[in-house]
C-alpha cells in the first residue's frame, strides 16, 4: 500500500493533494504516526498520556492507527458522510480499501480524481488533527463540526483548480458548488 503515496502528490494546478496533505497522508499510509498502540511497543514513559489508552475520538477502542482509520465511530462516521461527496458513495470504509478504490481514479486529472485524493486526504488530516487536540489540548468539536471543517477546507482547494468540462462531472461540480471558472 505505500507505494501508491505516489498517487497523492501534488502534480500541478491542482491533480494532487497539496504539500501538507500529501506529507500527512504518506504518514498514514506508512503507519508511521504516533498513536498509543505504537508509543507503548516503544515502551515510552505514561507522562505522553500512553497511560490512557482509549481512542480520544469514540472512547470505546484502544488507541490505533487501524482503528482511527476509518474503524473508530466517530471517524466511520465522518467518512459516511463524505464520501458521498466524492461521486463514489460505495467506498468502502477501511484505509487499505479506501486506497485501493481510490488508486483506480487516481491516475485521471478529471474533478472525480482530484475530489477523491482530496476528501480521503483531508479527512485523514483533520481527523488525526481532532485526535490530538482531544488528547493534548482538550479539546473536543463534533463530528458534524469536522465534517463542515474537511468540507470547507476541499471546497477552498477545489476553487483553485481548473478542469475539462465533462457532462460526468458536472454533478460533482453540483456538489460543490463550484463556479463555471473552474470548468
Amino acid at each position: 500500500m505505500a507505494a501508491c503515496y505516489g498517487i497523492f502528490l501534488y502534480e500541478g494546478k491542482c491533480h494532487g493533494v497539496g504539500e501538507r496533505y500529501a506529507i500527512h497522508l504518506w504518514l498514514v499510509i506508512k503507519r508511521k504516526l504516533k498513536t498509543q498502540d505504537l508509543l507503548r511497543s516503544w515502551d515510552v514513559n505514561n507522562s505522553t498520556m500512553v497511560d490512557q489508552p482509549l481512542c480520544p475520538l469514540c472512547k470505546a477502542q484502544p488507541d490505533s492507527h487501524e482503528h482511527l482509520f476509518f474503524e473508530c465511530s466517530f471517524s466511520s462516521r465522518v467518512w459516511d458522510c463524505l464520501k458521498v461527496f466524492t461521486g463514489m458513495p460505495n467506498i468502502p470504509s477501511g484505509l487499505n480499501d479506501i486506497v485501493e478504490c481510490i488508486k483506480h481514479v487516481a491516475s485521471s486529472h478529471s474533478i472525480r480524481s482530484v475530489v477523491c485524493k482530496l476528501v480521503f486526504a483531508a479527512s485523514c488530516y483533520f481527523i488525526w488533527q481532532e485526535r490530538n487536540g482531544r488528547l493534548f489540548k482538550k479539546i473536543k468539536r463534533s463530528q458534524d463540526q469536522i465534517f463542515e471543517l474537511i468540507k470547507t477546507n476541499v471546497r477552498i482547494k477545489l476553487l483553485t483548480c481548473s478542469f475539462k468540462k465533462t457532462s460526468r462531472d458536472q454533478q460533482l461540480v453540483d456538489i460543490w458548488k463550484l463556479p463555471s471558472t473552474c470548468i
